[in-house]
């Protein structure tokens, strides 16, 4: 067990009491449900204790009945335990509504580190701590959520989260591989700008949803079904970035009667598409990537295993180092401090139980998808950029020209993060006008 101590600022009365991770449960705050606890919490038990100087502005220290202290958002009384983690760095797991978004002090050892309040919470929240070492200013965004773990009808676990606005038209997005539930901020602002309810969830064997073996790109329908019907919502608009592609056509086609428009952005084509060379056009590691995923789980694995090692740790540097075959320099100049962080965030979060849910994903997408693409009835809108090395050009191109109806939007020049990004807001746009 690590102890790490802040040293307290000038007038500034420290919190004595130490914050213990350690599975117990916090009374709830007033007019909430109670907090249940999650195993990732019950895992370890750091204590660490903290001080008021080290908390960003907008955040005051408070002592609960029970004499356990909070961090609390001035402006809210909504507020929930700080959990650190034991690591040399301070992963600051805490939630409050509304999210404050401000600068403040922090003492300088304290690097850029993600933090996330993962389970079954009401009223969370989550976001990104950056500070280079040096440094002893703090900053980050905050996106207010629900956090929601349910079951599907045969025993498996989805996790689940909803930003966005807190009513209105459902917007499902399947993230990419690997992916998980953390949505993207500006998505998660441009959705809320448009009155849209965002979505998200992590895909069978990422996260802490539960594996589903053998799985088909068709086998997400099932899914979907139950967060839909988690939601109360009869019908919903649906989107899929890279990866995630294939599971939103697959949504559109499997469940016309609940989703009104899909949106394809940089969207994997078949495996054996007629006319489309799969591989041509792609970085080196998706080559080598998908020729492993031909041989099977036994060759696949071994690989992704490695992978993991590298990604599940990231830092926004060292994905620029991992994926450098496949970012050309339009994507790398997305990558900044903010977006960076999430997509490091992402990748551990996706990645933290193992490499289940991306080699279900790798091995489903070379084999047949289980549906037909010209099925789909649904408007469908597809995003592709020229200049993509994760998946080429040619997918966009075909899938444009192969599903029934599609709008397509093939932009010269952009890459695989780029051409969702600027685009963003007409996208949304679109799906929204099929509801």
């Amino acid at each position: 067990m690590r102890r790490v101590s802040n040293a307290p600022a000038p007038n500034t009365p420290a919190v004595a009491a130490p914050v213990t991770a350690a599975g117990s449960t916090p009374p709830p705050a007033r007019g909430r449900p109670p907090i249940a606890a999650h195993p990732a919490h019950q895992a370890a038990s750091p204590t660490v204790r903290l001080r008021n100087s080290g908390l960003p502005a907008g955040l005051r220290m408070a002592r609960r009945s029970n004499g356990a202290p909070a961090a609390t958002a001035v402006t809210s009384a909504a507020a929930r335990p700080l959990l650190p983690s034991s690591s040399s760095l301070i992963r600051s797991m805490f939630a409050c509504r509304p999210p404050p978004r401000a600068m403040g002090d922090l003492p300088a050892q304290i690097e850029r580190t993600p933090y996330r309040l993962s389970g079954p919470h009401i009223g969370a929240g989550y976001g990104v701590l950056s500070m280079r070492e040096g440094s002893s200013r703090w900053s980050g965004t905050w996106q207010a959520c629900r956090m929601t773990l349910i079951s599907t009808h045969d025993g498996r676990t989805l996790d689940l989260r909803i930003t966005g606005a807190e009513d209105g038209p459902v917007l499902l997005f399947h993230h990419g591989t690997p992916g998980s539930v953390l949505p993207r901020s500006a998505m998660v602002r441009q959705a809320a700008e448009r009155g849209i309810r965002l979505v998200t969830y992590s895909r069978a064997g990422y996260g802490d949803s539960s594996r589903r073996p053998g799985r088909s790109v068709a086998a997400i329908a099932d899914d979907v079904v139950t967060i839909l019907d988690h939601l109360g919502a009869e019908k919903a608009m649906t989107a899929g970035w890279s990866g995630g592609g294939p599971h939103a056509l697959a949504t559109g086609a499997l469940l016309p009667d609940r989703i009104t428009g899909v949106l394809s952005i940089a969207g994997v084509a078949p495996y054996d598409a007629e006319g489309l060379d799969f591989l041509a056009g792609m970085g080196e590691g998706n080559i080598e990537e998908f020729g492993a995923a031909l041989g099977g789980e036994t060759t696949l694995r071994p690989m992704l295993d490695g992978m993991q090692q590298e990604l599940k740790n990231a830092t926004p540097e060292a994905i620029l180092s991992e994926l450098s075959s496949l970012l050309p320099e339009v994507d790398r100049a997305q990558i900044t401090a903010e977006s960076g962080e999430e997509m490091a965030a992402n990748f551990r979060e996706a990645l933290k139980n193992g490499v289940d849910g991306w080699t279900d994903d790798d091995l489903a997408f070379t084999r047949p998808w289980g549906f037909d693409l010209t099925s789909i009835r649904v408007p469908v809108f597809v995003w592709q950029g020229s200049a993509d090395l994760m998946v080429p050009f040619a997918h966009g191109q075909w899938l444009a020209a192969n599903v029934a109806g599609a709008t397509a939007h093939l932009l010269d020049g952009e890459g695989h993060l780029s051409v969702g990004v600027g685009a963003m807001p007409q996208m949304l746009d679109e799906l929204l006008a099929t509801y």
